[in-house]
């Protein structure tokens, strides 16, 4: 038979059952489009930002030029540049910011996939404080609601041969001594070896493990965080491991590794368009299972503490990895 002899036809049904959604006439949030600007005026990139509404200063990361970006929004409308901080000095390259009180905190990963990182403090002027080291490749770092401590993400990622894997990580920096008091003596990291005993449970359970001659402390890579209100739990999810790991910050310890499993897309609830055919939309069911792969968390806040009939509520952003059937 020649190529191109069988004839294939995809028919789309065009059903309007469903009404379309209409805005809401008074809707809780409305937001207006302000001002649109380049924190740098070099150029680069922003990535993650953070706001401190007493200085009014928004930091910013910018991956291309290493910096870190200072704007003035006094009057969002007008945004001024303050300063871009050169953070070549420190590492390989900035990959997260946050800031509390007044307190800037940047994760800077080493200049090789060996070399650990740093959590670099600054004032919001942008000087230099202090600086700790943390586990290998911090890609997040964030602040307790209280500012007592500061907690990296550190994602381990590996050398394209496999031939350095470090360890993933979460490094907590104590704060009690002040940021320009505080050294390395501060910094506890925590790791997952405690779990490579465990390695065949938790692929079995489905949590992601795939690295050659991996181990659980060696595969796990850490994404992002986020704090209980309270300070005493930490999530971390674990996007290349389809995974959330618990963190007991009383004890500063790995409590738990929770597999999130499969969204299966073979059902009328998990109708999906899969195909790049067709130049329209075609949702239908397919023989697909999609892993959801975690990236960002968020702490919905509440004014008060959670209780039991109020538990604290966690939002993730979900990248995905796809699946067949059978694996």
């Amino acid at each position: 038979m020649l190529p191109g002899a069988v004839a294939e036809t995809v028919i789309q049904i065009a059903d309007n059952d469903l009404l379309a959604p209409v805005a809401q006439s008074n809707p809780f949030i409305q937001l207006t489009h302000l001002k649109s600007f380049a924190p740098n005026p070099a150029g680069g990139s922003a990535e993650i930002t953070a706001y401190d509404p007493v200085s009014r200063r928004l930091f910013s990361t910018n991956i291309t030029q290493n910096t870190l970006d200072i704007v003035d929004l006094t009057d969002p409308v007008f945004p001024v540049p303050v300063s871009s901080v050169d953070m070549s000095a420190y590492g390989g390259g900035i990959n997260s910011v946050d800031v509390h009180d007044g307190l800037v905190a940047a994760a800077v990963q080493g200049n090789t996939t060996a070399e650990n990182g740093k959590v670099v403090f600054f004032d919001t002027n942008g000087n230099f404080v202090n600086s700790v080291n943390v586990g290998n490749l911090p890609d997040m770092v964030v602040f307790t609601s209280d500012g007592s401590r500061v907690l990296t993400a550190n994602e381990g990622e590996p050398s394209t041969d496999y031939s350095i894997d470090p360890l993933g990580s979460v490094s907590v920096v104590d704060l009690g001594a002040g940021a320009a008091s505080i050294s390395d003596a501060d910094v506890t990291t925590i790791t997952f070896e405690s779990f490579d005993s465990q390695i065949d449970d938790l692929r079995a359970a489905g949590v992601r493990i795939f690295g050659p001659n991996a181990t659980v402390g060696s595969d796990l890579e850490p994404e992002y965080i986020c704090v209980s209100p309270d300070g005493k739990t930490a999530l971390v999810s674990l996007q290349e491991n389809n995974a959330l790991a618990i963190i007991d910050l009383e004890n500063l310890v790995v409590s738990e590794i929770r597999p999130l499993g499969y969204k299966n897309h073979n059902s009328l609830s998990g109708l999906l368009d899969a195909s790049d055919r067709g130049g329209e939309l075609f949702f239908a069911p397919g023989t697909l299972r999609v892993r959801t792969c975690p990236t960002r968390l968020n702490v919905l806040k509440r004014a008060a503490l959670p209780t039991p009939s109020r538990p604290t509520k966690v939002m993730r952003a979900n990248t995905t990895r796809l699946s067949n059937p059978s694996g």
